[in-house]
């Protein structure tokens, strides 16, 4: 391509354009709607944040159709990604996570397109990565559309971090089910993976269009908000938008039945199944409860919706953008009605910290759970006053004796603990360290800084780095030596 079309491209980038070379592109073929119009998919998007989503011009638009079997065990998957390059430079490839390979299932791509041409697929990595190659290389603020066709098998076991994706007990949980673009770091393209105790994720906030073609009896949730429906006989074609957001989950069972809320412009869905009512409607009294405590201490919840669904997994609960899952177990009458609240919050913190902020949660996944922890924390002490505080405290210290509380940084990557130390260090110690970090800085500056955290990286992705230097910014100070001890272990020259 021409020096001086590059140049333009470049230039229409700085500018906020959206696909300097678009017009060239491939239409979308499985929606009515052209690449530019970004205003149909903010529908998932609520008042006050449509702005902000609106300013995510260079984003990633996902378009999908996803057709599950009366088995609910395998899936059609047809995908079409608009991808502008933002790397600061040009790329040669493309990489997208094949992540249910990872996670005991089976991903297969068959059809590869870049821009309508036939390319060749290439899996990296045992078949977790797929390699795509651009028919030519890719400037800087240019966009290209890959266009594929795969499919999944779905395992009915738990086989790694937490069975994210199975189905199992007539509940199908489908996380990171689809070929997921991965993230580029200005160097290199990110695909570090966690053992089999950490989150996998890492991904840019993204458009999704997507088409859930499922047997009729089926009730599907999923990320975003509805906003068709189309019975088909013993099929039914739902569409949903979401964005922007990390990621797109979908959960899926006939025996679902649901409890809804409405709390000013956002509602609230706690799915349940034979015997867990009452225990849904608990959930949704401990998350309208977090949800209005984070709005009020961090800032406003984006989106229209926020929904929460039982599976069966071997984690208590995992954050996923608008949706929670949680632990069927927790929902049994006679259980631990604290256990499900504090999961219940913790998850529901997650939608701010994971969800609108970003971080790598395989490199610093301290970033966002231990935040999580400490967001909990502090809605314990809104809820329940000093009484509720020390006792969600006491928790978090029994979790950090399970290493006999030792000194040990809770910033590292999440291989570079034993499964006993992630949940003792990130999760215990984690947000014991930002209570300290909040008495360096005083209660009122912390709660500042975490309310301009929360504004400046809302859609974007923050590092610790960032976070010490807009910490320091609000305390007017050098916290080196409290970073060094408690959180990286060294700190740069």
């Amino acid at each position: 391509m021409p020096r001086l079309v590059r140049l333009l491209a470049a230039f229409l980038l700085l500018l906020g354009g959206v696909g300097a070379l678009a017009t060239s592109l491939p239409g979308p073929t499985l929606f009515d709607t052209s690449w530019q119009d970004r205003e149909s998919l903010l529908r998932d998007v609520a008042p006050g944040s449509y702005g902000e989503a609106l300013e995510l011009d260079t984003a990633t638009i996902y378009h999908l159709e996803l057709t599950l079997d009366e088995s609910l065990t395998s899936l059609h998957g047809r995908q079409e990604v608009y991808f502008t390059n933002t790397s600061g430079g040009q790329l040669e490839e493309v990489m997208f996570q094949l992540l249910p390979n990872v996670l005991g299932g089976r991903l297969s791509i068959g059809m590869l397109e870049v821009d309508g041409i036939p390319v060749a697929v290439e899996y990296l990595r045992a078949g977790s990565v797929l390699r795509v190659v651009a028919p030519e290389p890719l400037g800087l603020g240019e966009s290209t559309v890959i266009a594929l066709e795969f499919e999944l098998l779905v395992p009915r076991g738990i086989e790694r971090n937490y069975g994210i994706i199975a189905y199992r007990e007539g509940v199908l949980s489908l996380a990171h089910a689809y070929p997921t673009l991965a993230v580029f770091d200005g160097e290199r393209w990110d695909l570090d993976r966690p053992p089999a105790y950490g989150d996998l994720i890492f991904s840019e906030s993204s458009f999704y269009l997507v088409k859930v073609v499922a047997p009729a009896e089926l009730k599907v949730v999923t990320s975003g908000v509805q906003v068709s429906r189309d019975d088909e006989g013993s099929m039914v074609s739902t569409t949903f938008v979401a964005g922007p957001v990390r990621d797109f989950y979908l959960c899926a069972s006939r025996d679902y039945q649901v409890e809804t809320r409405i709390q000013g412009d956002i509602t609230f869905h706690s799915y349940w199944l034979p015997g867990q009512r009452e225990a849904a409607k608990l959930v949704l009294d401990d998350a309208v409860a977090a949800w209005q405590h984070f709005s009020e201490r961090f800032g406003p919840y984006p989106y229209r919706e926020l929904d929460f669904v039982p599976i069966d997994t071997s984690a208590l609960g995992v954050e996923f953008p608008g949706i929670i899952a949680l632990a069927s177990r927790l929902y049994r009458p006679g259980g631990s009605g604290s256990l499900l609240e504090g999961v219940t919050a913790h998850e529901v913190a997650h939608q701010w910290f994971y969800g609108v902020v970003g971080s790598d949660q395989v490199s610093e996944p301290w970033l966002d759970e231990a935040l999580a922890q400490y967001a909990s924390l502090l809605y314990f002490g809104y809820r329940y006053g000093q009484p509720g505080y020390r006792g969600f405290r006491q928790s978090l210290l029994e979790r950090w004796d399970r290493v006999d509380r030792a000194v040990v940084p809770i910033g590292q990557p999440t291989g570079v603990y034993t499964a006993r130390e992630y949940g003792a260090l990130v999760y215990g110690l984690g947000p014991l360290v930002l209570e300290d970090l909040a008495a360096e800085l005083g209660s009122d500056v912390f709660a500042e800084f975490l309310r301009d955290y929360y504004q400046l990286f809302r859609f974007r992705t923050v590092t610790t780095e960032a976070f010490r230097s807009l910490a320091e910014e609000h305390c007017d100070c050098d916290l080196s030596a409290f970073f060094e001890t408690w959180i990286v272990g060294r700190m740069p020259p």
